[in-house]
Order: C-alpha cells, then sequence, then structure tokens
C-alpha cells in the first residue's frame, strides 16, 4: 500500500474519532431518552479510542518488502 494512501487512511479513521467524541458529548448535552450520560460517554470513547487506535497503526506501518 502506498505511504500517502496509509497516511490518508489513519487520518480519516482519527478524524472518525474526533467526531465521535464529539457526537457523544452533544448527546449527553442534550439528554437523549432512553440512554444514560455516561452510557453514552463511555460507548462513544470507547470506539472513538478504538478508531484512533487503528488510524495510528495504519499510519505507522512501515513497508518490510522495501
Amino acid at each position: 500500500m502506498d505511504k500517502e494512501l496509509r497516511k490518508e487512511i489513519g487520518k480519516f479513521f482519527v478524524d472518525i474519532a474526533k467526531l465521535l467524541i464529539g457526537g457523544a458529548v452533544l448527546s449527553s448535552v442534550l439528554k437523549i431518552e432512553g440512554l444514560s450520560n455516561s452510557k453514552v460517554i463511555l460507548i462513544g470513547s470507547s470506539i472513538a479510542l478504538l478508531l484512533a487506535l487503528i488510524g495510528f497503526i495504519i499510519m505507522g506501518i512501515k513497508e518490510k518488502n522495501k
């Protein structure tokens, strides 16, 4: 995979993680019915952390064939 493509895909995952954190915070502020604030923040943060890690791993992979 091309180095620039890996970098862009990694940035994409990090951006999605940032949007997810923002969505979790906004939904807890707006108090969506049926969900507790702590549950929304916990789930949102967990998924955001996972996506950010995937993004950083993709950006850090080095090609061994070269």
